[in-house]
């Protein structure tokens, strides 16, 4: 009888936790005490750099970003989570939103499926407009419709 295979590991895993926080910073006659940062990393390393699937929680809390890495850029297919409740799903290259992708706006109110180029809506996309429930099939640059639709 066979013993079934065990999963292959990832090349190696790290969590990188936040800075301890800084001794008190003075300012005039007050002293106020920093706050420790927020970012940090959780996935595959390859020589200590980001490589391969992880999650990326950023300094400012606005941000989060889960998908693929290579060479310590967000490459390949992912998800950007947003504070305000905004969604990108799609392609990433060298770090920036780049090629397919598709975006849900805070609330629900609106959609857009289509092409990015260094993270704005450029090429043939489809915005839906949800709480208006219109919607606008074309060509897009810069983040405008771009054309007649």
């Amino acid at each position: 009888q066979q013993q079934p295979q065990q999963q292959q590991q990832p090349q190696q895993q790290q969590q990188l936790r936040p800075h301890p926080p800084a001794g008190p910073k003075r300012t005039g006659s007050a002293a106020r005490q920093r706050q420790p940062k927020r970012l940090y990393f959780v996935g595959e390393l390859k020589d200590n750099v980001r490589s391969g699937y992880g999650t990326y929680f950023y300094e400012n809390a606005f941000f989060r970003y889960e998908g693929e890495w290579v060479g310590g850029k967000k490459h390949g297919h992912g998800k950007l989570f947003m504070a305000d409740g905004s969604v990108y799903e799609g392609e990433f290259n060298k770090g920036e939103i780049e090629g397919r992708g598709f975006r849900i706006w805070p609330n629900n109110t609106k959609t857009y499926a289509g092409q990015y180029m260094r993270g704005e809506q450029n090429g043939q996309g489809v915005m839906v407009y949800l709480k208006e429930g219109g919607r606008y099939d074309g060509m897009w640059r810069n983040n405008k419709r771009h054309g007649a639709g």
